[in-house]
């Protein structure tokens, strides 16, 4: 073990005194603030508590449904037979027939998964709406909040 100065141990533990209280975090409440606008609220930058189980948004609601049907096998076989169709030597009748059944079941899968979907964001829009009990230590009342923005779970 070398020889060290005592004044150097001692700018040693200073420093890493400040480099410790550097590193300590701070916490915010996940309540917000009042009297401050949305812009202007601490936690504006992180996920709210908010419950969300929809799969869906109206953007891109047509692409993905046809992704996740397209992974079914019996999809893509028919779609195959209505392709071979349009081909004069292998077609059985005509092509435009062919369409028909894999249209309307494809139709029919993307209006049910749209309607569970929007089933779930109702759901999801009502629970997340739905008053909490907040336990606080310093305060012997207790407060009321909706668990809509960063409030409660």
């Amino acid at each position: 073990m070398t020889w060290r100065s005592p004044l150097a141990l001692m700018r040693d533990a200073i420093l890493s005194q400040k480099a410790r209280e550097k590193e300590l975090r701070s916490l915010v409440s996940n309540l917000p603030f009042e009297g401050l606008g949305k812009s202007k609220q601490p936690n504006r930058f992180f996920k709210s508590n908010a419950i969300k189980t929809n799969k869906y948004t109206p953007l891109f609601f047509i692409p993905m449904n046809l992704y996740e049907q397209f992974h079914r096998l019996a999809n893509i076989y028919f779609v195959g037979l209505a392709i071979l169709n349009f081909i004069p030597v292998v077609n059985a009748f005509q092509p435009e027939v062919a369409l028909i059944p894999i249209c309307v079941i494809m139709f029919l899968t993307a209006l049910k998964d749209g309607w569970e979907d929007f089933r779930r964001y109702q759901s999801d829009k009502k629970l997340n709406n739905t008053p909490c009990l907040i336990y606080s230590r310093y305060l012997t009342r207790r407060n009321r909040l909706c668990c809509d923005s960063h409030s409660c779970f």
